[in-house]
Order: C-alpha cells, then sequence, then structure tokens
C-alpha cells in the first residue's frame, strides 16, 4: 500500500525517504484502546521516521487502507517542510489542494468531486478544524466516509 501511495503523492522527496530503507522502520500496535490506526513518527536518530501500525489497519478497506497511508504522508511531507504540530497539518489537509488531489487519485474520484470537501476530514476528528464543524456537517463527513469506507 506505501508503494501506490508514494506514486500518488509523486513527490520526490516522500520517494526518497522510503527508498532508503534504513531510514524506516515497522512497529505493530496490538490492542490499541484509542482511534489510532497508523502514526509516522519523525525522529532525530536512526531510523529517522518510525510506522506504527494498529491491528485496526487490517480491518480496513482498500480505500480505508490507502487513505490511511496518504495522510500519514501528508504529515511527513509537512514534516519535511519544517512543520510538526498535528493539529495544524490538519488544518492544512482540509484546504491543501495537493492533498485533495492525492485523496482523489487514491479514491479513484473525478476531477471535480464534492465529496473531496467531506472526506478530506477522515482522520481529523480530534482536532479543532473538525471539532469546529457544525453537527449537520459532521454528519455530512461521517456519511460520506462511511459511504467511501474511511476511517469515521
Amino acid at each position: 500500500m506505501l508503494e501506490r501511495a508514494l506514486e500518488i503523492t509523486n513527490d520526490s522527496t516522500l520517494m526518497a525517504i522510503f527508498a532508503d530503507l534504513t531510514r524506516v522502520e515497522y512497529a505493530v500496535i496490538e490492542g490499541q484502546d484509542n482511534n489510532v490506526i497508523m502514526e509516522m513518527r519523525p525522529s532525530k536518530y536512526r531510523p529517522q521516521f518510525t510506522i506504527y501500525i494498529s491491528d485496526k489497519y487490517r480491518q480496513l478497506s482498500n480505500n480505508g487502507a490507502i487513505f490511511v497511508v496518504i495522510h500519514e504522508l501528508y504529515h511527513i511531507y509537512r514534516y519535511n517542510k519544517g512543520f510538526s504540530n498535528n493539529d495544524e497539518d490538519h488544518a492544512f489537509m482540509v484546504k491543501s489542494s495537493m492533498y485533495r488531489e492525492w485523496v482523489r487519485k487514491a479514491l479513484g474520484l473525478s476531477q471535480h468531486s464534492f465529496a473531496l470537501d467531506y472526506l478530506v476530514y477522515s482522520g481529523t476528528y480530534e482536532s479543532p478544524v473538525y471539532q469546529r464543524l457544525s453537527y449537520e456537517k459532521k454528519k455530512t463527513v461521517n456519511s460520506f466516509c462511511k459511504s467511501y469506507e474511511l476511517p469515521y
């Protein structure tokens, strides 16, 4: 799934990071009580990134799995640009034309799909950008995420 996600992003920096296997390690998280499915955490030491994968990841549909990887790659993209705040990343995700394009390609949506206005909120539920939405918009976001089999 990571290889497909990297192709979708077409970002040379992300591709370079994951081309060097000494920069990345994987760790499986079993039996978590929270909603974490996957996290990519940067480090100042080797490996440069640790990808924590919850046992919940195996339960996702293909759409859900690729979406989660794209979401985490955006965090790494922002980290490489000098930003490392999860909530700020989420605020940028919902507005970023680049992130929207990644999601569009990952889910096979048409160029002008209005569903993107809602799907980009998947994975931001505990962030202020989602919490500020009206009750009705949250219901619509959850409905779209459910229909596309994304975490909601």
